[in-house]
């Protein structure tokens, strides 16, 4: 038992010497996301004190704002050296645009009950619609970002992406009535700009067309004017590009250039019904004498109850398509035949057909006459197999499988 934790404590020694001289050089003292999901959902709970469900109280939302303050100034902490301002100054100036916030959100979530028919109220929308936190944290972190305050507005909208699903760059500009339905998915980029009374579905993506280090400090993303509404799945690129107002986008539009005012754009959706595809199996057997190639196939459809059936004929229960090519040369020409070489099946598939070539190789006596009906190039057909057509497109296919062009 000693030797065995005398033995553990040594990995674990060395394991820890070979990170920790891995990590040199590597100073991770950022805020953390615990505190950036702590600080958020107390901002949350501080606007919107039903999510508690308690009353009003002057004295706990007095607490309250305190809390929020230490909060704040612990996350800051750790990167004051890239605040231009002192973290009471931050502090100070975010906590006085919490009144303007609200105000905000309150119009968000106005315009969410008024236009999703399957909201019951204002409540309804603040406590369980995933958009609305969305919206929330992002406002939240913009205005951190507005001051001056690094690293901490993403990891806010990075908490409520990973809550909700749905991914809003801190440093995107969005105004008034701002709605969003079932969300996920929703990406909306850094240099974004969206006008008030936009609408945006699930899906919908407001991204750049190219992603380079030294397009970093660019506009990359769209703008969206005033009462634009744009439904789910739609892809909106490009730094650029802006959607006029009054425009509709349609579901799964892809667009990397304007739009005038009052478009309505959409995804010309064209059906076409496909054709059955005919699946078949084809023995083909290869006859060589001198300078001349005679092939004889059977072809086998596959029907709907999944037999396999052959024109003019059928393979019998106890052979093999390749035998049964064999018989017929007896059967129908009186050849006699052996086979002497079996290739490996060649599959050939269009949109109409699923093609299975099982080829191989016969022998016949020089003596014996084989009769053809088509030459092309030759390849000769057995003329007693009718339905064989050797167009030029059939004879290619059969000089891949048997590697012996013409």
């Amino acid at each position: 038992m000693e030797d065995n934790f005398k033995l553990q404590s040594e990995i674990i020694t060395d394991v820890l010497s070979k990170l920790h001289k891995e990590q040199e050089g590597l100073v991770i003292d950022k805020p953390s996301k615990a505190q950036a999901k702590l600080f958020t959902d107390e901002c949350f709970n501080l606007l919107f004190p039903t999510s508690l469900q308690k009353n009003r109280c002057y004295t706990q939302d007095e607490a309250h704002i305190y809390n929020l303050n230490n909060l704040l100034m612990m996350m800051l902490l750790p990167v004051k050296k890239d605040l231009n301002k002192t973290i009471d100054e931050i502090s100070i100036e975010f906590l006085s645009k919490l009144p303007e916030i609200y105000r905000m959100l309150m119009k968000d979530a106005k315009a969410i009950c008024d236009f999703d028919p399957a909201s019951a109220s204002i409540e309804e929308v603040i406590i369980t619609y995933p958009g609305f936190f969305a919206i929330c944290t992002y406002r939240l972190a913009h205005a951190l970002k507005a001051i001056g305050v690094p690293m901490v507005p993403r990891l806010m909208t990075e908490y409520a992406h990973s809550m909700t699903g749905i991914d809003i760059n801190p440093g995107a500009e969005i105004g008034e009535n701002f709605f969003i339905d079932h969300g996920t998915g929703i990406v909306i980029g850094e240099t974004c700009v969206i006008g008030n009374n936009v609408k945006i579905y699930q899906g919908v993506t407001l991204g750049a067309i190219q992603v380079k280090k030294e397009l970093a400090s660019t506009k990359r993303h769209p703008t969206v004017e005033e009462n634009v509404i744009i439904y789910s799945n739609a892809t909106i690129l490009g730094g650029s590009t802006i959607i006029g107002r009054d425009s509709i986008i349609g579901g799964s539009v892809w667009l990397t250039s304007s739009v005038p005012a009052n478009s309505l754009v959409y995804h010309d959706n064209k059906i076409k019904i496909k054709s059955q595809v005919k699946y078949i199996k084809v023995a083909c057997g290869l006859i060589k004498r001198g300078t001349k190639y005679y092939l004889a196939q059977r072809a086998a459809e596959k029907t709907e109850g999944g037999l396999w059936e052959f024109p003019g004929g059928k393979i019998e229960a106890d052979e093999t398509p390749e035998n049964a090519v064999v018989r017929e040369l007896k059967e129908e020409l009186n050849i006699d035949v052996e086979i002497t070489h079996k290739y490996e099946p060649y599959i050939f598939s269009n949109e109409n057909y699923n093609i299975k070539f099982y080829p191989f190789e016969v022998t016949i006596s020089d003596n014996e006459p084989v009769l053809t009906e088509h030459q092309d190039g030759g390849w000769y057909a057995c003329c007693e197999i009718p339905y064989l057509k050797l167009a030029p497109g059939d004879r290619k296919i059969y000089e891949n499988i048997f590697s012996c062009s013409k």
